[in-house]
């Protein structure tokens, strides 16, 4: 029997039919996007780069950019003027389209996605994405900021390089508005926060979580394998997070997207990037979702709002934690003297948990023939570390490495350490 489940974000209805649920592999693959024509280069790769407006932004700490931030050379919002609206008539209504359209090219590699991004790449593209945030956030007829990364033909993506967009809008979508009023009307306090408590508790639809970030199939999901990224920390406003913080909301990102491709393989799909309106300060807790291109919408869901979801995410939380991506699980604490051995408490189905003799723990949701032993190969530090493990079911990439980051620019130092880690079952 279906089931209707209510969206608490929204306030909408959507319908669970698990007796039409397919398996992971059944989904077809994504269409290829195509870069215009062949004799025109690709706009986003290097040494294109007068293809583009001038740069808003440019990350650049080694000779060659790894992120750029350009005007949309076809903006859907421009202009400054503030948000004037008119009538025409009894009836119809507008408004010019001012506002700012920007595109956020990630990384420089042309067959690249979000989720073959080193630690460095994922936590610049948060650090990135805060920034925006912040110069929109300064602008007076800016009222909402709205991030994605579309990927594939089927999500709207027009060209292969990876890249999202930012738009700024001098009004506040409707979709945020639900969404405000339902943080409001939660009797429970922050709908987010208790969302993050219960999916801890039972565990059921957790894909895998961190010290400062819970991966889950929503109990409301309203496309298959849909995935709601939740910071535990409660910030209304992205760019109100700080660094550590945002860069494990990075990595985190980045796995999710590994997860996905290697459950789904290379899917389309939406990510969009939901933080509270500017200027406002009510209840909001910030998050992202990630919608698969997987089905179509038909006259139903169109003609009713009500979204019909064939694969239960309990369902779609366990196939994403079978999953044999690995998963790069990060502890961002003070190690310093900790004895660098960890145990396991289950070799098995994940979640598994690891916990180093310090007492930090490290939570694994895939350890498919986890090497039992990996080495690091350099000396200890002298101050505190952060410790990063990497489990993979590839036997020759598990391990455990050291690394310490500088407080005051944020960038990573070479690791330090000779200790060998032995992961025990």
């Amino acid at each position: 029997m279906s089931e209707l489940r209510l969206n608490q974000l929204t306030g909408r209805w959507v319908t669970i039919v698990p007796g039409r649920a397919h398996r992971p592999n059944d989904f077809a693959p994504r269409s290829t996007v195509m870069d215009g024509p062949e004799d025109r280069p690709c706009p986003f790769c290097p040494g294109n780069e007068e293809a583009t407006p001038p740069a808003l932004e440019t990350i650049d700490n080694t000779g060659a950019w790894t992120i750029r931030v350009v005007p949309n050379l076809y903006p859907a919002f421009t202009g400054d003027d503030g948000f004037s609206v008119h009538n025409e008539g009894p009836v119809h209504v507008n408004a010019e389209g001012t506002g700012l359209h920007e595109v956020f090219v990630y990384t420089p590699d042309h067959s690249s996605n979000l989720g073959d991004l080193d630690d460095s790449a994922a936590e610049q593209f948060m650090d990135s994405l805060r920034r925006r945030f912040v110069a929109h956030a300064d602008m007076p007829h800016i009222r909402y900021t709205q991030a994605i990364v579309n990927h594939g033909r089927e999500a709207g993506a027009s060209l292969a390089h990876p890249h999202g967009q930012l738009m700024g809008l001098p009004f506040v979508p409707g979709e945020m508005l639900e969404e405000e009023r339902a943080f409001a009307r939660f009797a429970g306090g922050c709908v987010a926060c208790t969302t993050i408590e219960a999916e801890r508790t039972s565990q059921d639809r957790v894909v895998f979580e961190n010290d400062a970030v819970l991966v889950v199939c929503p109990y409301w999901s309203g496309t298959p394998y849909e995935l709601l990224i939740l910071p535990k920390q409660h910030h209304a406003h992205l760019q109100d997070s700080d660094e550590d913080d945002l860069a494990a909301v990075g990595r985190s990102l980045r796995d999710a997207m590994k997860v996905l491709s290697s459950t789904l393989g290379d899917v389309a799909y939406n990510v969009g990037f939901h933080s509270a309106p500017h200027q406002h300060d009510g209840e909001y807790h910030w998050h992202i979702h990630i919608w698969p291109n997987l089905v179509t919408q038909a006259g139903f869901e169109r003609g009713t709002g009500v979204m019909i979801n064939i694969v239960p995410p309990e369902s779609a939380a366990t196939a994403l934690r079978e999953s044999e991506s690995p998963l790069s699980l990060h502890q961002e604490s003070n190690l310093y003297g900790a004895s660098p051995t960890a145990r396991t408490t289950a070799v098995t189905a994940a979640p598994v948990t690891i916990t180093t003799t310090s007492g930090a723990r490290f939570v694994a949701t895939s350890m498919a023939a986890a090497t039992p032993t990996a080495r690091a190969s350099t000396t200890m530090p002298s101050s505190p570390p952060i410790v990063e493990f990497r489990i993979s079911a590839d036997t020759s990439a598990a391990g455990i490495r050291f690394r310490q980051r500088s407080t005051t620019s944020g960038s990573s130092r070479p690791p330090m350490i000779t200790s060998p880690v032995t992961l025990q079952a």
